[in-house]
Protein backbone atom coordinates (compact mmCIF):
# COMPACT_ATOMS: atom_id res chain seq x y z
CA UNK A 1 0.00 0.00 0.00
CA UNK A 2 2.71 2.31 0.81
CA UNK A 3 4.70 1.93 -2.56
CA UNK A 4 1.57 2.32 -4.23
CA UNK A 5 0.33 5.46 -2.62
CA UNK A 6 3.93 7.04 -3.10
CA UNK A 7 3.66 6.27 -6.96
CA UNK A 8 0.22 7.79 -6.76
CA UNK A 9 1.18 11.54 -5.25
CA UNK A 10 4.29 11.38 -6.61
CA UNK A 11 5.86 12.30 -2.98
CA UNK A 12 7.79 10.51 0.33
CA UNK A 13 6.51 12.12 3.15
CA UNK A 14 4.26 9.93 5.19
CA UNK A 15 2.20 12.95 6.30
CA UNK A 16 1.97 14.24 2.52
CA UNK A 17 0.87 10.73 1.21
CA UNK A 18 -1.58 9.89 3.76
CA UNK A 19 -4.64 11.63 5.33
CA UNK A 20 -5.60 8.88 7.47
CA UNK A 21 -4.18 8.74 10.86
CA UNK A 22 -4.78 4.74 11.41
CA UNK A 23 -2.62 4.31 7.64
CA UNK A 24 0.42 6.50 8.81
CA UNK A 25 0.57 4.35 11.86
CA UNK A 26 0.81 1.38 10.38
CA UNK A 27 3.26 2.70 7.71
CA UNK A 28 5.20 3.89 10.22
CA UNK A 29 5.20 0.59 12.06
CA UNK A 30 6.72 -0.96 8.92
CA UNK A 31 9.27 0.88 8.34
CA UNK A 32 10.46 0.37 12.28
CA UNK A 33 9.88 -3.64 11.34
CA UNK A 34 13.09 -5.59 12.06
CA UNK A 35 11.69 -8.05 9.75
CA UNK A 36 11.73 -5.93 7.16
CA UNK A 37 15.42 -5.23 6.30
CA UNK A 38 17.18 -3.22 3.81
CA UNK A 39 18.54 -6.61 2.17
CA UNK A 40 15.27 -8.07 2.09
CA UNK A 41 14.13 -5.24 -0.13
CA UNK A 42 16.69 -4.93 -2.48
CA UNK A 43 16.58 -8.45 -2.88
CA UNK A 44 13.38 -8.42 -3.82
CA UNK A 45 13.64 -5.51 -6.43
CA UNK A 46 16.10 -7.48 -7.95
CA UNK A 47 14.16 -10.52 -8.39
CA UNK A 48 11.59 -8.64 -9.95
CA UNK A 49 14.03 -6.91 -12.48
CA UNK A 50 15.21 -10.36 -13.57
CA UNK A 51 11.53 -11.50 -13.89
CA UNK A 52 10.99 -8.80 -16.00
CA UNK A 53 13.69 -9.66 -18.04
CA UNK A 54 13.02 -13.07 -18.31
CA UNK A 55 9.33 -12.24 -19.40
CA UNK A 56 10.60 -10.12 -22.27
CA UNK A 57 12.89 -12.49 -23.51
CA UNK A 58 15.96 -9.87 -22.97
CA UNK A 59 19.22 -10.85 -24.41
CA UNK A 60 21.19 -7.93 -24.10
CA UNK A 61 20.83 -5.39 -21.25
CA UNK A 62 21.65 -1.55 -19.98
CA UNK A 63 22.68 -1.04 -16.28
CA UNK A 64 23.68 2.60 -15.80
CA UNK A 65 24.79 2.89 -12.48
CA UNK A 66 25.47 6.43 -10.18
CA UNK A 67 25.63 8.01 -6.84
CA UNK A 68 22.88 10.46 -5.57
CA UNK A 69 23.83 12.40 -2.53
CA UNK A 70 20.76 13.07 0.10
CA UNK A 71 21.04 15.67 2.36
CA UNK A 72 19.60 15.93 5.94
CA UNK A 73 21.58 18.50 7.29
CA UNK A 74 17.96 20.53 8.19
CA UNK A 75 16.54 17.73 10.11
CA UNK A 76 19.52 16.86 12.11
CA UNK A 77 18.62 17.55 15.78
CA UNK A 78 15.29 15.21 15.34
CA UNK A 79 17.54 11.92 13.72
CA UNK A 80 20.07 12.02 16.34
CA UNK A 81 17.34 11.62 19.07
CA UNK A 82 16.99 7.85 19.00
CA UNK A 83 18.18 4.97 16.66
CA UNK A 84 21.95 4.65 14.69
CA UNK A 85 23.67 7.94 14.80
CA UNK A 86 22.56 9.42 11.07
CA UNK A 87 26.00 9.63 9.76
CA UNK A 88 27.41 12.48 7.56
CA UNK A 89 28.17 13.17 3.05
CA UNK A 90 30.21 15.80 2.15
CA UNK A 91 31.41 18.58 4.28
CA UNK A 92 30.32 16.60 7.36
CA UNK A 93 26.52 17.22 6.96
CA UNK A 94 24.04 14.70 8.05
CA UNK A 95 23.08 12.63 5.24
CA UNK A 96 23.52 9.39 3.35
CA UNK A 97 24.53 8.11 -0.32
CA UNK A 98 22.22 6.22 -2.99
CA UNK A 99 23.67 3.79 -5.61
CA UNK A 100 20.98 2.03 -8.18
CA UNK A 101 21.76 0.15 -10.91
CA UNK A 102 19.03 0.33 -13.39
CA UNK A 103 18.52 -2.33 -15.84
CA UNK A 104 17.21 -0.69 -19.35
CA UNK A 105 16.08 -1.97 -22.54
CA UNK A 106 18.97 -1.14 -24.96
CA UNK A 107 16.36 -0.16 -28.19
CA UNK A 108 13.46 1.63 -26.26
CA UNK A 109 15.03 2.15 -23.19
CA UNK A 110 12.28 0.65 -21.18
CA UNK A 111 12.83 0.30 -17.59
CA UNK A 112 13.35 -3.52 -16.31
CA UNK A 113 13.70 -2.23 -12.60
CA UNK A 114 17.14 -2.51 -9.99
CA UNK A 115 19.12 -4.73 -9.98
CA UNK A 116 21.03 -3.61 -7.15
CA UNK A 117 20.84 -0.67 -4.96
CA UNK A 118 23.64 0.23 -2.37
CA UNK A 119 23.47 3.11 0.49
CA UNK A 120 25.62 4.14 2.89
CA UNK A 121 26.86 7.22 4.50
CA UNK A 122 30.33 8.15 6.20
CA UNK A 123 30.29 7.67 10.22
CA UNK A 124 30.43 11.11 11.95
CA UNK A 125 34.30 11.82 13.20
CA UNK A 126 35.77 9.57 11.11
CA UNK A 127 39.16 10.10 9.91
CA UNK A 128 40.27 11.97 6.51
CA UNK A 129 41.95 10.08 3.91
CA UNK A 130 45.34 10.85 4.75
CA UNK A 131 44.84 9.55 7.76
CA UNK A 132 43.69 6.36 7.27
CA UNK A 133 46.12 5.66 3.93
CA UNK A 134 43.24 5.61 1.79
CA UNK A 135 45.10 4.75 -1.20
CA UNK A 136 46.81 1.67 0.13
CA UNK A 137 43.46 0.13 1.71
CA UNK A 138 42.52 -2.83 0.33
CA UNK A 139 39.35 -2.14 -2.55
CA UNK A 140 36.79 -3.46 -0.82
CA UNK A 141 37.12 -1.04 1.55
CA UNK A 142 36.90 2.14 -0.19
CA UNK A 143 34.09 3.74 -1.52
CA UNK A 144 35.08 3.46 -4.80
CA UNK A 145 34.28 -0.19 -4.55
CA UNK A 146 30.73 0.24 -4.78
CA UNK A 147 30.94 0.55 -8.45
CA UNK A 148 32.66 -2.96 -8.69
CA UNK A 149 30.07 -4.56 -6.46
CA UNK A 150 27.28 -3.45 -8.65
CA UNK A 151 28.95 -4.80 -11.49
CA UNK A 152 29.81 -8.19 -9.46
CA UNK A 153 26.39 -8.32 -8.22
CA UNK A 154 24.41 -7.26 -11.86
CA UNK A 155 26.34 -9.86 -13.22
CA UNK A 156 25.53 -12.79 -10.36
CA UNK A 157 21.51 -11.59 -10.91
CA UNK A 158 21.63 -11.95 -14.06
CA UNK A 159 23.66 -14.60 -15.64
CA UNK A 160 25.84 -15.99 -18.38
CA UNK A 161 23.33 -15.68 -21.14
CA UNK A 162 22.38 -12.06 -21.35
CA UNK A 163 25.29 -9.73 -22.45
CA UNK A 164 25.46 -6.64 -20.05
CA UNK A 165 26.39 -3.32 -20.71
CA UNK A 166 27.70 -1.61 -17.47
CA UNK A 167 27.41 2.40 -17.86
CA UNK A 168 28.86 4.57 -15.55
CA UNK A 169 30.35 8.14 -15.38
CA UNK A 170 33.79 9.43 -15.14
CA UNK A 171 34.06 8.80 -10.97
CA UNK A 172 33.98 5.03 -11.84
CA UNK A 173 37.15 5.56 -13.69
CA UNK A 174 38.74 3.37 -11.47
CA UNK A 175 41.24 0.09 -12.35
CA UNK A 176 39.47 -2.57 -10.34
CA UNK A 177 36.29 -1.35 -12.28
CA UNK A 178 38.28 -1.91 -15.25
CA UNK A 179 39.53 -5.17 -14.82
CA UNK A 180 35.51 -6.56 -14.25
CA UNK A 181 34.78 -6.11 -18.07
CA UNK A 182 34.63 -9.96 -19.06
CA UNK A 183 33.11 -12.30 -20.80
CA UNK A 184 29.53 -11.76 -21.23
CA UNK A 185 30.01 -8.51 -19.10
CA UNK A 186 31.04 -5.14 -21.37
CA UNK A 187 31.83 -1.78 -19.90
CA UNK A 188 30.88 1.82 -20.87
CA UNK A 189 33.10 4.29 -18.70
CA UNK A 190 33.81 7.71 -19.57
CA UNK A 191 37.68 8.45 -19.14
CA UNK A 192 39.32 10.17 -15.69
CA UNK A 193 42.23 9.40 -15.00
CA UNK A 194 44.73 10.32 -17.73
CA UNK A 195 46.22 6.46 -18.05
CA UNK A 196 49.83 5.47 -19.08
CA UNK A 197 49.58 3.56 -22.52
CA UNK A 198 51.83 0.29 -23.00
CA UNK A 199 54.48 1.28 -25.78
CA UNK A 200 53.91 4.86 -25.53
CA UNK A 201 55.77 7.50 -24.23
CA UNK A 202 52.33 9.81 -24.22
CA UNK A 203 49.36 8.94 -22.01
CA UNK A 204 46.04 8.27 -23.04
CA UNK A 205 44.36 11.98 -23.39
CA UNK A 206 47.68 12.91 -25.22
CA UNK A 207 47.79 9.47 -27.42
CA UNK A 208 43.60 10.69 -28.60
CA UNK A 209 44.69 13.84 -29.77
CA UNK A 210 46.83 12.04 -32.47
CA UNK A 211 44.79 9.43 -33.84
CA UNK A 212 42.33 10.92 -36.55
CA UNK A 213 38.92 11.50 -37.06
CA UNK A 214 37.20 8.42 -38.68
CA UNK A 215 33.63 10.07 -39.26
CA UNK A 216 31.44 12.49 -37.88
CA UNK A 217 27.70 13.27 -36.37
CA UNK A 218 25.65 16.18 -35.84
CA UNK A 219 23.03 16.11 -32.30
CA UNK A 220 20.92 18.25 -31.24
CA UNK A 221 22.44 20.19 -28.19
CA UNK A 222 19.64 21.59 -25.41
CA UNK A 223 20.55 24.75 -23.62
CA UNK A 224 21.61 24.57 -20.12
CA UNK A 225 23.90 26.84 -17.69
CA UNK A 226 25.69 29.10 -19.55
CA UNK A 227 25.47 26.94 -23.00
CA UNK A 228 23.76 27.93 -25.79
CA UNK A 229 21.75 24.96 -27.62
CA UNK A 230 23.08 24.01 -31.03
CA UNK A 231 23.26 21.33 -33.60
CA UNK A 232 26.81 20.58 -32.15
CA UNK A 233 29.09 18.68 -35.06
CA UNK A 234 31.01 16.30 -33.56
CA UNK A 235 34.41 13.99 -34.77
CA UNK A 236 34.67 10.60 -33.70
CA UNK A 237 38.14 9.23 -32.89
CA UNK A 238 38.72 5.59 -31.80
CA UNK A 239 41.52 3.35 -31.04
CA UNK A 240 42.49 0.10 -29.45
CA UNK A 241 45.01 0.70 -26.02
CA UNK A 242 46.59 -1.19 -23.88
CA UNK A 243 46.72 0.13 -20.19
CA UNK A 244 49.28 0.01 -17.56
CA UNK A 245 48.60 -0.73 -14.33
CA UNK A 246 48.68 2.01 -11.96
CA UNK A 247 51.52 2.41 -9.86
CA UNK A 248 49.92 2.24 -6.75
CA UNK A 249 47.78 -1.10 -7.23
CA UNK A 250 48.67 -4.43 -6.00
CA UNK A 251 51.34 -6.87 -7.65
CA UNK A 252 48.67 -9.39 -7.82
CA UNK A 253 46.64 -7.07 -10.31
CA UNK A 254 46.54 -7.73 -13.66
CA UNK A 255 49.91 -6.03 -15.31
CA UNK A 256 47.62 -4.18 -18.41
CA UNK A 257 44.35 -3.99 -19.90
CA UNK A 258 43.18 -3.83 -23.41
CA UNK A 259 40.45 -1.77 -23.96
CA UNK A 260 39.05 0.41 -26.83
CA UNK A 261 38.55 4.16 -26.63
CA UNK A 262 36.21 6.29 -28.19
CA UNK A 263 36.60 10.16 -28.25
CA UNK A 264 34.37 12.42 -29.28
CA UNK A 265 35.01 16.11 -29.57
CA UNK A 266 32.88 19.15 -31.17
CA UNK A 267 34.10 20.89 -34.15
CA UNK A 268 35.57 24.19 -33.74
CA UNK A 269 32.82 25.52 -36.29
CA UNK A 270 29.89 25.09 -34.28
CA UNK A 271 31.29 25.97 -31.01
CA UNK A 272 30.05 29.63 -29.45
CA UNK A 273 32.36 32.21 -28.52
CA UNK A 274 33.13 32.11 -25.01
CA UNK A 275 32.06 28.48 -24.71
CA UNK A 276 34.29 24.94 -24.08
CA UNK A 277 33.99 22.49 -27.08
CA UNK A 278 31.70 19.40 -25.34
CA UNK A 279 34.06 16.40 -25.67
CA UNK A 280 33.90 12.48 -24.01
CA UNK A 281 36.26 10.11 -23.74
CA UNK A 282 35.09 6.45 -23.44
CA UNK A 283 36.68 3.44 -22.63
CA UNK A 284 34.86 0.27 -24.01
CA UNK A 285 35.53 -3.61 -23.64
CA UNK A 286 32.89 -3.36 -26.68
CA UNK A 287 34.01 -4.53 -29.92
CA UNK A 288 35.07 -1.09 -31.93
CA UNK A 289 36.25 -1.35 -35.27
CA UNK A 290 34.11 0.84 -37.25
CA UNK A 291 32.53 4.34 -37.07
CA UNK A 292 29.26 2.40 -36.33
CA UNK A 293 29.88 0.47 -33.52
CA UNK A 294 31.57 3.60 -31.90
CA UNK A 295 28.32 5.78 -32.33
CA UNK A 296 26.47 2.63 -30.87
CA UNK A 297 28.59 3.03 -27.53
CA UNK A 298 28.19 6.67 -27.44
CA UNK A 299 24.28 6.05 -28.32
CA UNK A 300 24.12 3.71 -25.10
CA UNK A 301 26.42 6.29 -23.06
CA UNK A 302 24.12 9.67 -23.40
CA UNK A 303 21.28 7.02 -21.90
CA UNK A 304 22.39 8.22 -18.60
CA UNK A 305 20.27 10.88 -18.62
CA UNK A 306 17.60 8.15 -17.16
CA UNK A 307 19.53 7.76 -13.75
CA UNK A 308 20.31 11.68 -13.50
CA UNK A 309 16.40 11.84 -14.33
CA UNK A 310 15.20 9.95 -11.54
CA UNK A 311 17.90 11.35 -9.29
CA UNK A 312 15.97 15.10 -9.93
CA UNK A 313 12.80 13.81 -9.34
CA UNK A 314 13.60 11.73 -6.54
CA UNK A 315 14.72 14.94 -5.00
CA UNK A 316 13.28 18.48 -5.09
CA UNK A 317 12.03 18.28 -8.42
CA UNK A 318 9.08 15.36 -7.24
CA UNK A 319 9.43 13.25 -4.34
CA UNK A 320 10.85 15.78 -2.03
CA UNK A 321 13.33 12.96 -0.53
CA UNK A 322 15.37 15.38 1.29
CA UNK A 323 11.90 16.18 3.34
CA UNK A 324 11.15 12.94 4.99
CA UNK A 325 10.52 13.64 8.68
CA UNK A 326 11.39 10.04 10.02
CA UNK A 327 13.56 10.15 12.98
CA UNK A 328 14.80 6.71 13.04
CA UNK A 329 17.89 6.48 10.43
CA UNK A 330 16.70 3.04 9.22
CA UNK A 331 13.58 3.84 8.60
CA UNK A 332 14.25 7.12 6.41
CA UNK A 333 16.76 4.32 4.58
CA UNK A 334 14.03 2.24 4.19
CA UNK A 335 11.69 4.84 2.82
CA UNK A 336 14.52 6.39 0.51
CA UNK A 337 14.40 2.53 -1.28
CA UNK A 338 10.81 2.51 -1.50
CA UNK A 339 10.84 6.11 -3.22
CA UNK A 340 13.42 5.14 -5.28
CA UNK A 341 11.02 2.33 -6.84
CA UNK A 342 7.84 4.56 -6.98
CA UNK A 343 10.20 7.43 -8.83
CA UNK A 344 11.13 5.15 -11.62
CA UNK A 345 7.07 4.25 -12.04
CA UNK A 346 6.63 7.71 -12.43
CA UNK A 347 9.41 8.72 -14.69
CA UNK A 348 8.76 5.33 -16.68
CA UNK A 349 5.57 6.53 -17.67
CA UNK A 350 6.41 9.97 -18.79
CA UNK A 351 9.18 8.72 -21.06
CA UNK A 352 6.62 6.25 -22.58
CA UNK A 353 4.52 9.34 -23.81
CA UNK A 354 7.56 11.52 -24.85
CA UNK A 355 9.22 8.71 -26.90
CA UNK A 356 6.00 7.10 -27.67
CA UNK A 357 7.68 6.24 -31.11
CA UNK A 358 10.24 3.68 -29.02
CA UNK A 359 7.47 2.76 -26.72
CA UNK A 360 4.66 1.90 -28.83
CA UNK A 361 5.85 -1.95 -29.12
CA UNK A 362 6.17 -1.98 -25.18
CA UNK A 363 2.57 -3.47 -23.46
CA UNK A 364 1.21 -1.70 -20.74
CA UNK A 365 1.62 -4.83 -18.48
CA UNK A 366 4.98 -4.10 -18.05
CA UNK A 367 4.29 -1.72 -15.18
CA UNK A 368 0.48 -1.54 -14.65
CA UNK A 369 -1.68 -5.19 -13.49
CA UNK A 370 -4.44 -6.64 -15.75
CA UNK A 371 -7.12 -4.98 -13.59
CA UNK A 372 -5.79 -2.13 -14.05
CA UNK A 373 -5.10 -2.32 -17.88
CA UNK A 374 -8.83 -3.42 -17.67
CA UNK A 375 -9.74 0.03 -15.64
CA UNK A 376 -8.39 2.02 -18.53
CA UNK A 377 -10.36 0.60 -21.30
CA UNK A 378 -13.35 1.80 -19.05
CA UNK A 379 -11.77 4.95 -18.44
CA UNK A 380 -10.39 5.28 -22.30
CA UNK A 381 -13.83 6.39 -23.48
CA UNK A 382 -14.72 9.11 -20.81
CA UNK A 383 -10.83 10.52 -21.70
CA UNK A 384 -11.36 10.96 -25.21
CA UNK A 385 -12.75 14.13 -26.21
CA UNK A 386 -14.88 14.52 -29.17
CA UNK A 387 -12.52 15.96 -31.78
CA UNK A 388 -10.02 13.50 -33.78
CA UNK A 389 -7.08 15.38 -32.25
CA UNK A 390 -8.60 14.74 -28.74
CA UNK A 391 -8.70 10.87 -29.03
CA UNK A 392 -6.03 8.71 -27.55
CA UNK A 393 -3.30 8.03 -30.40
CA UNK A 394 -1.73 5.22 -29.26
CA UNK A 395 -2.16 1.62 -29.91
CA UNK A 396 -4.59 0.12 -27.32
CA UNK A 397 -2.74 -1.82 -24.69
CA UNK A 398 0.66 -0.38 -24.91
CA UNK A 399 2.37 1.78 -22.42
CA UNK A 400 2.14 5.36 -24.24
CA UNK A 401 -1.48 4.58 -24.80
CA UNK A 402 -2.20 3.95 -20.69
CA UNK A 403 0.79 7.14 -20.63
CA UNK A 404 -1.82 9.23 -22.41
CA UNK A 405 -5.01 8.38 -20.38
CA UNK A 406 -3.12 9.15 -17.19
CA UNK A 407 -1.77 12.42 -18.66
CA UNK A 408 -5.88 13.26 -19.11
CA UNK A 409 -6.73 11.99 -15.76
CA UNK A 410 -3.78 14.56 -14.44
CA UNK A 411 -5.70 17.28 -16.40
CA UNK A 412 -3.83 17.70 -19.96
CA UNK A 413 -5.78 18.83 -22.48
CA UNK A 414 -4.94 16.36 -25.09
CA UNK A 415 -3.93 18.60 -27.50
CA UNK A 416 -0.56 17.40 -29.24
CA UNK A 417 -0.01 21.54 -30.49
CA UNK A 418 0.53 22.11 -26.54
CA UNK A 419 3.10 21.56 -24.33
CA UNK A 420 3.78 17.82 -23.35
CA UNK A 421 2.37 16.79 -19.52
CA UNK A 422 4.77 16.86 -17.01
CA UNK A 423 5.89 15.05 -14.17
CA UNK A 424 3.05 17.15 -11.81
CA UNK A 425 0.59 16.08 -14.44
CA UNK A 426 1.23 12.23 -14.29
CA UNK A 427 1.88 12.17 -10.50
CA UNK A 428 -2.09 13.93 -10.10
CA UNK A 429 -3.37 11.51 -13.27
CA UNK A 430 -1.78 8.45 -11.11
CA UNK A 431 -3.69 9.36 -8.32
CA UNK A 432 -6.60 10.00 -9.91
CA UNK A 433 -5.85 6.81 -11.54
CA UNK A 434 -5.68 4.72 -9.14
CA UNK A 435 -8.56 6.29 -6.98
CA UNK A 436 -10.80 4.84 -10.03
CA UNK A 437 -8.86 1.42 -10.58
CA UNK A 438 -9.92 0.69 -6.86
CA UNK A 439 -13.69 2.21 -7.04
CA UNK A 440 -13.88 -0.02 -10.00
CA UNK A 441 -12.71 -3.24 -8.04
CA UNK A 442 -15.18 -2.52 -5.73
CA UNK A 443 -17.82 -2.24 -7.66
CA UNK A 444 -16.90 -5.66 -9.17
CA UNK A 445 -16.58 -7.11 -5.52
CA UNK A 446 -20.21 -5.78 -4.82
CA UNK A 447 -21.84 -6.90 -7.97
CA UNK A 448 -19.80 -11.06 -7.57
CA UNK A 449 -21.50 -10.63 -3.82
Amino acid sequence: MTLSKMIATGNSVINRIFSNFADKIATYRMFNNPKVTMESIVSAYADACKARMAENHCTNVLCLQDTCEINYNGHNLRMHKKGKTPGCVSNGETGCFLHPTLAVDPETFTPYGFTHIHLWNREEGNPGCRERKYKKLPAELKESYRWSESIDKTADLIGEDVLITMLSDRESDVYEVLKRGKNNVKLIVRSNQDRRIKGSECRLHEFMLSVSPSGQYEFHLPASHGRKARTAKMEVRFAEVCLERPAGSPKSADANIVYNCIKVSEAQGTVPEGEDPIEWVLLTNHEVSNVEQALQCVSWYRCRWFIEELFRLLKKKGFMIEDIQLEDTTSVEKNILFSAYAALYCISLKHAFDLADKYQAVPASIMFSENDIEAAKLLSTMVNGRTLKQKNPFKEGSLPWIAWIVARLGAWSGYSSQSRPGYTTFKTGLDNFFCKCEMLRIVKDVYKG
